[in-house]
């Protein structure tokens, strides 16, 4: 994803309220994002359905395969 695209979603969260931008304390160019409590009630929401999607997207792969997977993943960003 290119910074340009993060950006124009990250824009369009935050006009939806969904999350709010702040300068980096320790990097001062750095722009964190953060969940507001309206969108943190959304991904509440959601995360019944996102687990049913990684069943579904999983389910070939043993326990230890999605450990492993999930490390990788996390590890990645």
């Amino acid at each position: 994803m290119t910074p340009q695209a993060m950006h124009q979603i990250l824009t369009s969260l935050e006009e939806e309220g969904l999350v709010v931008r702040h300068t980096s304390a320790e990097h001062g160019q750095v722009r964190l994002a953060s969940l507001t409590p309206s969108g943190e009630r959304l991904l509440s929401r959601c995360e019944p359905t996102i687990d049913d999607l990684e069943e579904q997207l999983f389910e070939g792969l043993s326990a230890a395969e999605r450990r492993t997977l999930r490390q990788l993943i996390e590890r990645s960003i």
